[in-house]
């Protein structure tokens, strides 16, 4: 990805972001964690439970979203399907296979989301 940046010109936040993403879809087209929204971080834990964080962070000027906004979350890691939620968020699980944990939930404009899996 080449592009020339100068004065007036639009920030390279966006195409450093897209550049990223684009990069990470590559490398892993079936990450483990896939949310409809926000920016995902997902790791185990020393206890051997996978934990997820959801950060939802808004644009700074003009969100015209209306919140809270509900979005799909995918889990997929090996025990996933039957793996207990905890969280103090909204949360509906919607299917469960072995390895995959799919759920619904919401958030507020500019929170956190905290999901623990006990797989392990």
């Amino acid at each position: 990805m080449r592009g020339r940046y100068g004065y007036g010109q639009p920030n390279v936040s966006d195409a450093l972001a897209k550049g990223v993403k684009d990069a990470l879809a590559f490398l892993d087209p079936k990450p483990s964690v896939e949310a409809g929204r926000g920016e995902v971080c997902a790791a185990y834990t020393d206890g051997g439970a996978f934990v997820v964080t959801i950060g939802d962070t808004s644009p700074i000027y003009r969100d015209g979203g209306t919140y809270p906004v509900q979005f799909r979350v995918a889990v997929r890691v090996p025990g996933a399907g039957a793996a207990k939620v905890e969280t103090d968020a909204k949360c509906e699980v919607v299917s469960r296979s072995d390895d995959e944990l799919v759920f619904w939930t919401e958030t507020e404009k500019d929170t956190a989301l905290f999901f623990r899996f006990g797989i392990r």
